[in-house]
């Protein structure tokens, strides 16, 4: 699992955890199909590496904090992607299974999953 920014936001009082996708998605559908896939095992790892407390034995400063996975697409906004984080965002906030498991993680306080141009980044639409 690959996180590749950590920091603060004082603004909303949370960590944010950029997961960076630098390069627009495949032409081919299959292609296309396995990036998506992988986009959303790396929000599912992120996910547990903050509530099973790796992320706070890596970065000590983040333990009881509100968390916030955001995937950042650079060369511009992408519906798929868009759609896809939606997805897996609602599933994580909409399924107990999850629910109980964010709630009762000693080492979060809570885990919020966006991308960046929800946040008005990377705005430009390709």
């Amino acid at each position: 699992m690959t996180i590749d920014i950590v920091s603060f936001d004082p603004m909303r009082d949370q960590y944010a955890l950029y997961l960076v996708e630098a390069e627009d998605l495949p032409a081919k559908v299959d292609e296309r199909r396995t990036k998506l896939k992988a986009i959303q095992d790396r929000i599912f790892d992120t996910f547990d590496a903050a509530i099973d407390g790796h992320l706070a034995a890596k970065f000590p400063e983040t333990l009881g904090q509100t968390v916030r996975i955001q995937v950042d697409c650079p060369f511009g906004q992408n519906e798929e992607i868009e759609e896809l984080v939606d997805r897996v965002a609602a599933y994580l906030s909409g399924t107990a299974e999850y629910v109980t498991a964010a709630r009762n993680s000693p080492y979060v306080r809570a885990v919020h999953v966006v991308t960046g141009h929800q946040l008005g980044r990377f705005q430009t639409a390709r």
